[in-house]
């Protein structure tokens, strides 16, 4: 059998693991907690090093307690996979496998790998058996079937349905399970916690999993850190237990004296919160959407428009939409109340009509661009077909690298199909994942 590789952004190969080097891995990881514990370090393991995982590990490993000790001592995971084990041996030097404008997050994740030693990485499921709390940052996403129809897809619970059966076979009974990721409604409760009982049952394990629930809020960008460490955040506890331990580690870890949690009573209310928190957002921008295309058809400045209302304090929030609306939050987070609805709470009406109105029109809006590219070049007399178009920006907001639903990608898609020659430049881009899987579809040779 050949050795198969993960390849970073920049080009380097990292051979995934043997089956002999996961005992060995260990092996590393036991001496490493042991010598943590004699510290009274918490042991922390967080599921996932993606763009929420990375920052709250760090944060998390970056936590002092009132001596100015170190607290905590962090295992990030990551699954061995082509696409992602590379970010393990890249964390484990003290590097960020993330690019941003943030100036915090890069020498944190160096201060605590190689100064204050209270981060790691690794890729065996076996360290869950060392963990005091596990965070999960492990997604779950929502599948379109297609643009502009929402309620034709679903969500894809397996990779953390999985994942928690995992989890379950390794903890600790004791050990905190704080579920990070946006769910849809009800997971918590109806899903993980009858996952993880069955498992522990099999086990002889007699007490009840002690699940969590609190939404991030994360922010890629120049905010990046404090996004995770100092904002509000929300939590829940699926008992009183469950409940008072995740109070306990937020406080801990991140800045709630200036930011006070809000603690509510079952983590169906967390979860809800969630992809109310961000259907909302998403609304604001379909609302505009119709309005950006009644000024650009009657020469209204609709920048200055938008900045004349903001000057009424009640009005301030209003959100201008770009050519497409994207991040891994928006375009998806409304998918998943609608088919918890249905398919965890059990109800056949359809009660839900803004909500997926709302993600349908921001679904869309970037295909219109397209149309204005055409219509440019045409003014110039010239065709779009063949055009060189060049565009400056992949990622779905400015200063990150994050292309995850990103509207430039449907740009890219659109215009090429209607025969444009497309170069894309973005500084914090190394590798575009979304582009790769384009041009392997359409058996494209990058």
């Amino acid at each position: 059998m050949s050795l198969q590789y993960s390849i970073s952004p920049d080009g380097e190969q990292f051979p995934l693991p043997t089956s002999e080097e996961y005992k060995k891995e260990f092996k590393r990881l036991k001496n490493l907690v042991a010598k943590q514990k004699k510290t009274n370090r918490e042991i922390v393991i967080v599921m996932g090093v993606g763009f929420v995982g990375v920052a709250m590990a760090a944060v998390i490993a970056d936590t002092v307690n009132k001596n100015g000790q170190p607290s905590k001592f962090v295992i990030g995971m990551q699954r061995p996979s082509v696409r992602s084990y590379w970010k393990i041996p890249i964390l484990n030097r003290g590097i960020s496998p993330v690019t941003s404008e943030d100036r915090e997050l890069a020498p944190m994740i160096e201060r605590c790998v190689k100064d204050k030693k209270t981060l790691t990485v690794t890729f065996t499921y076996d360290a869950l058996s060392l963990a005091d709390v596990v965070v999960v940052d492990i997604q779950c996403d929502y599948h379109k079937e297609a643009l502009g129809n929402i309620l034709n897809g679903h969500a894809d619970m397996t990779p953390l349905e999985q994942s928690l059966a995992i989890m379950a076979e390794h903890i600790s009974p004791d050990a905190l399970v704080l579920i990070e990721t946006t769910v849809a409604p009800g997971t918590t409760e109806q899903i993980a916690y009858p996952i993880m009982k069955k498992v522990f049952q099999r086990r002889g394990i007699k007490t009840d999993p002690l699940l969590a629930h609190s939404f991030e809020r994360v922010m890629p960008g120049k905010d990046y850190v404090t996004s995770v460490r100092d904002f509000w955040r929300v939590c829940s506890g699926i008992s009183k237990k469950a409940q008072k331990r995740v109070v306990r580690f937020l406080n801990d870890v991140l800045n709630t004296k200036d930011y006070p949690l809000t603690v509510l009573d079952k983590p169906v209310e967390s979860e809800t919160a969630k992809i109310v928190e961000n259907s909302f957002r998403a609304t604001i921008l379909a609302f505009l959407d119709e309005w950006s295309l009644f000024a650009e058809r009657n020469g209204v400045d609709l920048m200055k428009v938008i900045q004349a209302i903001k000057a009424r304090p009640t009005h301030d929030n209003i959100i201008f939409p770009g050519p497409g609306i994207g991040g891994y939050c928006l375009p998806k987070d409304g998918g998943l109340g609608i088919w918890a609805y249905k398919h965890i709470h059990g109800f056949e009406d359809d009660i839900f009509k803004i909500t997926p109105m709302a993600v349908n029109i921001n679904d869309t809006r970037a295909l219109h661009v397209g149309q204005l590219v055409r219509d440019a070049l045409r003014n110039m007399n010239r065709p779009i077909a063949a055009a060189d178009i060049l565009l400056l920006g992949a990622s779905y907001r400015e200063d990150v690298g994050d292309t995850r639903y990103s509207g430039s990608e449907l740009i890219v898609r659109r215009l090429t199909e209607m025969g444009a020659e497309m170069r894309v430049h973005d500084p914090y881009l190394a590798h575009w994942w979304e582009k790769a899987r384009y041009l392997s579809e359409k058996g494209i040779q990058p």
